[in-house]
């Protein structure tokens, strides 16, 4: 069997399907598409960032709860404030800009089990620097609207 050790991990050859994939190279294919990420704002990986600033993310409810005593800690609404709290520091494009971009990346580093310097690394490689800023555009937007959302109906 053919591996790669890169950016921190081991990648197995797409030749062995059957074998469990470092997180990179499922980043890889999760991220494949990122045109359509960018265009699409019911995009799963938009819709789920979101879900994150909320507190309300879980892959699997079970393990979370576990993991993160999410049920009984009132963690979520936690996760919420602190992300609110950061948001409403933004009063410039530019902090906006660097927001999304920081907890973006946390999200992805907490969804793939990673750090955040190491995601940040891995999807500057393999997305590129110009199509994350299209993405970072997007997602302030979605951010811009789930916070007046949140504030309204909450």
């Amino acid at each position: 069997m053919l591996s790669l050790w890169y950016c921190g991990i081991i990648i197995t050859d797409m030749k062995h399907k059957d074998k469990a994939l470092g997180y990179r190279e499922t980043l890889r294919i999760d991220f494949n598409d990122i045109g359509s990420i960018i265009n699409d704002p019911m995009d799963i990986t938009r819709r789920s960032y979101l879900s994150y600033l909320d507190g309300d993310y879980h892959d699997d409810p079970e393990h979370m709860a576990e993991k993160y005593d999410f049920l009984e800690s009132g963690r979520r609404e936690e996760i919420f404030r602190t992300y609110k709290e950061r948001w409403d520091k933004c009063k410039v494009k530019k902090q906006r800009k660097s927001f999304v971009s920081r907890s973006f990346f946390e999200f992805q580093a907490f969804y793939y089990g990673s750090s955040y310097k190491h995601m940040k690394n891995c999807l500057i490689d393999i997305v590129g620097v110009k199509k994350l800023e299209e993405l970072n555009l997007e997602l302030i937007k979605d951010v811009i609207d789930f916070y007046h959302y949140q504030e309204n109906f909450r």
